[in-house]
């Protein structure tokens, strides 16, 4: 069986992007620090130190979504710090599986806590099947197929 099946619903910047919307955010706060030391309006400074931090948030998050034999995993990280949510497979009552027509698969896990949607390739479909079967009954498995 196969170790991790990263899920398509992973959010993160590339490097030259997240590089430039940090290098804008660095600037922008320089900007508001700089309207503070000279006496400027405070909304004014307040304004561009606010824009420079949400992209320097931006900037440095990081969200991965992947199952694997022990559970599901719901990764943050923001600046290399990692905040990480597992839920094991006891912990899922059972599981939607909506086919999309020649696209992408989803899945909806249901169970004691809020699991996020899984969006995986179609190409993936094998491994997720196997992998929801094997920790599932196929009772507790709904795959729905939609039409265009």
């Amino acid at each position: 069986m196969a170790g991790r099946i990263d899920s398509l619903s992973n959010a993160k910047l590339p490097r030259w992007l997240s590089i430039t919307v940090c290098a804008v955010g660095m600037l922008a706060l320089g900007v508001g620090m700089s309207r503070v030391l000279r006496m400027e309006p405070m909304l004014e400074a307040l304004k561009a130190m606010l824009v420079g931090s949400i992209l320097l948030y931006i900037g440095g998050f990081e969200k991965r979504l992947s199952m694997d034999d022990e559970g599901i995993c719901d990764t943050k990280s923001f600046w290399g710090r990692k905040k990480e949510k597992r839920a094991s497979w006891e912990e899922i009552d059972d599981a939607r599986v909506i086919l999309n027509k020649g696209k992408n698969i989803y899945v909806l896990l249901h169970g004691t806590k809020n699991h996020p949607p899984f969006t995986f390739r179609r190409e993936q479909s094998d491994e997720v099947m196997a992998l929801l079967t094997a920790k599932l009954s196929i009772e507790r498995i709904y795959v729905e197929s939609q039409k265009d």
